[in-house]
């Protein structure tokens, strides 16, 4: 399958989580905030794309590490409050809650990124794509 342009599917995601409500991430029932809806397309997009997600010295698919961070993700909100895409960036998305290593993402032409240093970028393109 083609690859489909950053734009469209950034602004499908956005658009998705605003409809339902974060589509399957309970921890953002409710009416969806902007940092729930950036937080869906991020892990979205990681989920969707060809590039593999490490953690704690293992490789696995951009699906799986979409899937552990989305668990993470719930398990760090059970708490409440609404938490913009940065903060769940910094304190979710970035390093193993249980070891502290940094999670390592790598695409076909990147090579190997800090997880949070590939999440802010991709977070930027939205936003300017949101424009």
């Amino acid at each position: 399958m083609p690859p489909v342009p950053l734009r469209r599917c950034i602004a499908a995601r956005l658009l998705a989580a605003a409809l339902v409500g974060g589509g399957g991430l309970p921890a953002f029932a409710g009416a969806p905030d902007r940092g729930a809806a950036e937080i869906a397309a991020l892990l979205a997009h990681l989920g969707e794309s060809t590039c593999a997600f490490e953690r704690n010295g293992q490789w696995y698919s951009g699906s799986e590490g979409s899937a552990h961070l989305k668990r993470k993700w719930r398990q760090a909100s059970l708490g409440g409050g609404d938490a913009t895409a940065e903060q769940f960036i910094d304190s979710v998305a970035s390093r193993s809650s249980e070891t502290g290593q940094p999670y390592t993402v790598r695409c076909d032409q990147g090579g190997d990124s800090p997880a949070g240093q590939w999440l802010m970028r991709l977070l930027q393109q939205m936003r300017k794509a949101g424009q």
